[in-house]
Parts: C-alpha cells; structure tokens; sequence
C-alpha cells in the first residue's frame, strides 16, 4: 500500500458562484483561471511524489450559500489548479474523491480552505 499525506491550505478568496462563472466573457474567465493558478503556486507550490488516489475536502466560508449543484460547479477552476499542479492525479471520479462543503460566515471571514489526502507513489 502506498503512503498518504495530508495536506492543509487556506486561501482568503472564494471561487466565483457557478451562476457568475458560465456569464463571464471567455477573456474574463481565462484571467480568473489565471489568477487561481497563481494563487495556487504561491500557496501549495507542487508535490515532491507521484499522485495515486485523492481525497479533496473543499470547505467555501460564505455569506451566502449556495445549493449543491451550484457549490460543486464553483469549485471547478480550483480542482484544475490542483491537477496542474501534479498535486492529482486526475480529477475523475475514480482518482479523485471530491467533496464541497459550505459554512456561513461573516463577509470578512469569507475564505476557501482545502484539504487534500493523497497516495504518494513515489518519492
């Protein structure tokens, strides 16, 4: 059986409501999925090990929550950042056990925590 790791982050931003992403103009959404991969760089960095199996914790602080559909959908340009990173394998649903959660907060509390439990297969 391979290793595991888990890993913690917090960034102090949240990812655009579903609703509000598919409305962006293409050059609009490119410099957010940008701005996302940046952040993610800055913040995880990328993994010394090759990824297995994944399971990813994704917990948004709002001030207005979101329905299911709406919650998953947001979190999209994040889970590539994390893929391109190397920090997953893949984000299907047999490499990647995803699951998104939301908790009220004050509006200056709002932030998007990850938590990331990987296979390291090599190191």
């Amino acid at each position: 059986m391979a290793n595991r790791t888990t890993k913690r982050w917090s960034f102090d931003i949240l990812p655009a409501t579903l609703n509000k992403f598919l409305r962006m103009h293409w050059a609009v959404k490119k410099k957010y999925n940008d701005n996302w991969m940046t952040l993610g760089i800055a913040i995880c960095g990328r993994p010394g090990f090759e990824p297995g199996k994944a399971e990813m914790t994704i917990t948004m602080h709002r001030s207005r929550l979101q329905d299911k559909d709406n919650r998953y959908g947001s979190v999209k340009s994040l889970v590539d950042v994390f893929t391109k990173l190397g920090w997953i394998k893949d984000d299907n649903t047999g490499d990647l056990a995803l699951t998104v959660k939301e908790e009220k907060s004050k509006r200056k509390d709002q932030r998007t925590e990850v938590v990331l439990t990987v296979e390291m297969l090599d190191e």
